[in-house]
């Protein structure tokens, strides 16, 4: 019995170690698939988009009173380093009654106020295209209340999003690089003193 109980543990371990090898170099395969025309394709959007949604939504809400900031982590997703730097723009829409700098500030994370280009968007730079998050952040000046949309594209581009289309989601494109948005977490909405 004990002869044939090693026997069987032998075969036992030497087909897990034969399927573990026949995986291993189909994965192998798949990884090796290169497509140069890729090579410079990034994506970006709210890095803990899933984790914060709490409402079974597709929404992403901060609440914040006056004196309070939400931070707004964005990520681009890349996988080596490049001599470039990858530059995107996102874009807060306050509704009407809200003034910029009255009753919200938008901040890096170390509170320095960020000021927008003249299409509205606040630009944010990864060096040489290296992922990982910015933090982006509002902060409540006053106490009305309103909702700010915050996008990775405009309010135009938002629109013509879909899932069914890569090209429809591209929000930066030039000689360097492509930047695509994302058809679900590509805004939240910060909303003041509700």
């Amino acid at each position: 019995l004990e002869n044939y109980m090693k026997r069987y543990l032998n075969l036992l371990i030497a087909g897990i170690f034969a399927l573990t090898s026949l995986m291993s170099c189909d994965f192998y395969a798949l990884d090796n698939v290169w497509d140069p025309e890729l090579e410079n394709v990034f994506y970006c959007g709210y890095d803990e988009w899933i984790a914060q949604r709490t409402d079974g939504t597709n929404q992403l809400k901060y609440n914040i009173s006056k004196e309070e900031k939400a931070t707004m982590p964005f990520r681009l997703w890349s996988e080596f380093t490049r001599n470039f730097d990858v530059k995107v723009p996102v874009y807060f829409y306050p509704d009407e009654n809200l003034v910029l700098n009255e009753d919200f500030k938008v901040t890096d994370a170390s509170g320095n106020t960020l000021v927008p280009q003249s299409d509205g968007g606040y630009v944010l730079t990864w060096k040489n295209a290296v992922k990982g998050n910015i933090d982006v952040c509002v902060v409540a000046l006053s106490d009305k209340v309103g909702k700010i949309k915050v996008q990775t594209c405009t309010k135009e581009h938002a629109t013509t999003l879909t899932s069914q289309d890569p090209l429809a989601c591209i929000i930066v494109d030039n000689a360097d690089y492509q930047v695509r948005c994302f058809t679900e977490n590509y805004y939240c909405t910060v909303i003041l003193n509700q």
